[in-house]
């Protein structure tokens, strides 16, 4: 659960809401596949989306409308010898409270059939746990799954179609079917990558360059800087939306402040944990900032105000929102260290193969080293003290490293 502040704009008052992140836990397993950056190898992504045909499905539509032309014929038979439907109101009442009560069990059996669903692809996809996937540490780690969202990961194209072909016969004897139309295949590479021609039932799957897994933007390059992008442009949106509380001099700057952090921050913070940053990128996230502060107090590019006094007008000595997202990354590097999970086992085991000529890129683990100031060993070490962790990141900017 994330705790956020609202405010009523008619009474000017403020109140805590909640907003529920579960599914944050599985942008986490992809991102730490992706954000490792050491990969040697193309790795193969195919997320797959499963369209459910259930003869049961078909079977409790059938029975509703049964249900509901039966009602109908008892209304009917019991009018005939009573009032007329058109001068007795509680027919109507009757028929219609009978049809939401069947509608209600319908709703039920279909929450039934999603639930065997689920417990269907579970044994599906046990058939694969031998399969070869991407080698880590020396598990085969061939899929990741949130509900019905699975990506498959394979090192090369024929381990992919293998892993697919395999679903696609063990999916067929259950009743269930993939739709090609919403399945897609993404080459992972530093390099241009290639052409791949991945086959469901004989009909190529299309290959994309990027696309929105769970909220958050995947590209072939494993970078953030798209996703970063694309979360500035959703928050100057949700921004412009809120620009008549938000500029308003009606209303407190303070309560225009919980506002904008509570509408026009959200958006922006999604899944940030997850982003590993550069120098271009914390740039972008300052100036982001730096851009809502100013049109929050209306001052124009033409006044050549200082970042500076417009923090100074904010009452801020510094900008937050860049600290923010480190200090939700060293909170979530702590979980990860202290917790037996795949994440901790991407994010730490070793890979197999020798990594490419070049410059090395920036990793997620080098943004914790770098915003604690610690060498790594000192970071594994003290992440699995709770309290001096939480200290560490309590004191992030100020340039204090407990001992």
């Amino acid at each position: 659960m994330r705790l956020t502040w609202a405010v009523n704009p008619k009474t000017n008052s403020t109140y805590r809401s909640y907003k529920y992140t579960g599914n944050l836990n599985e942008i986490y397993k992809v991102n730490d596949v992706l954000n490792r950056n050491i990969i040697p190898w193309m790795a193969y992504i195919i997320v797959v989306t499963c369209v459910v045909i259930l003869a049961s499905k078909l079977q409790a539509a059938s029975r509703f409308r049964q249900s509901l032309a039966a009602s109908t014929n008892r209304g009917s038979e019991k009018n005939k010898t009573g009032p007329s439907k058109s001068s007795d109101p509680s027919y109507h009442r009757q028929s219609s409270d009978h049809s939401e009560k069947s509608f209600d069990k319908m709703s039920a059996k279909d929450l039934q059939v999603i639930k065997s669903v689920t417990l269907i692809c579970e044994y599906i996809f046990r058939e694969i746990d031998d399969v070869p996937g991407l080698k880590v540490n020396g598990e085969d780690i061939n899929n990741l799954r949130y509900a019905d969202n699975t990506v498959l990961l394979a090192e090369s194209e024929n381990d992919l179609q293998n892993l697919v072909t395999i679903i696609e016969e063990k999916s067929e004897q259950y009743g269930l079917m993939m739709n090609t139309k919403k399945t897609k295949v993404m080459v992972i590479s530093k390099t241009e990558p290639p052409k791949v021609n991945i086959k469901v039932k004989g009909k190529c799957i299309e290959q994309i360059e990027q696309f929105k897994y769970l909220g958050q933007l995947i590209t072939t390059d494993a970078r953030s800087d798209d996703e970063i992008k694309s979360r500035i442009t959703i928050t100057k949106s949700a921004f412009t939306k809120l620009s008549h509380i938000l500029t308003s001099k009606r209303m407190g700057l303070l309560t225009r402040l919980r506002v904008m952090k509570c509408f026009v921050w959200s958006p922006f913070l999604y899944a940030s944990e997850t982003w590993t940053l550069n120098k271009n990128t914390e740039k972008r996230i300052e100036a982001i900032e730096m851009w809502i502060y100013r049109r929050m107090q209306r001052i124009s590019w033409k006044e050549k105000v200082t970042n500076k006094k417009v923090l100074e007008s904010v009452g801020l000595q510094r900008p937050e929102l860049l600290l923010t997202i480190l200090r939700r990354k060293m909170k979530y590097s702590g979980h990860l260290r202290r917790h037996d999970s795949i994440q901790k086992r991407i994010l730490e085991g070793k890979i197999d193969g020798r990594r490419g000529r070049g410059r090395r890129r920036q990793t997620w683990l080098g943004n914790i080293q770098e915003t604690s100031q610690m060498k790594m060993c000192e970071v594994c070490e003290t992440a699995l003290d709770r309290r001096r962790w939480r200290i560490v990141t309590a004191h992030l900017g100020d340039g204090m490293v407990p001992s």
